[in-house]
């Protein structure tokens, strides 16, 4: 699994990727899984919303939604028992 933080721009909020690699090799972008899925709630956890918090709380709220996902929905994916192919959205640039 790879945790990235981007820590923003100009022109793009500070931010979280998360990926998981099964043993054989195959990716899973979970914020992809997440909009696939309609969690859109959670999703927007992946993202500082500006909300005049610091970046501690961000991180803090960040890991606190990410821990929440490892014990629910990602679980059985970490454990292995299960995979999911989520199709890459090229949002226009293909």
């Amino acid at each position: 699994m790879e945790v990235g933080f981007f820590s923003g721009s100009r022109d793009f909020k500070p931010s979280f990727s998360v990926y998981i690699t099964d043993a054989q090799g195959r990716n899973l972008n979970v914020r992809e899984y997440l909009r696939v899925h309609g969690r859109q709630d959670v999703l927007e956890q992946f993202v500082d919303q500006g909300k005049n918090t610091s970046l501690q709380a961000f991180v803090f709220s960040f890991l606190t939604i990410l821990d929440r996902l490892f014990l629910t929905e990602l679980k059985e994916i970490l454990e292995g028992s299960k995979w999911e192919v989520i199709p890459f959205n090229w949002r226009g640039y293909k």
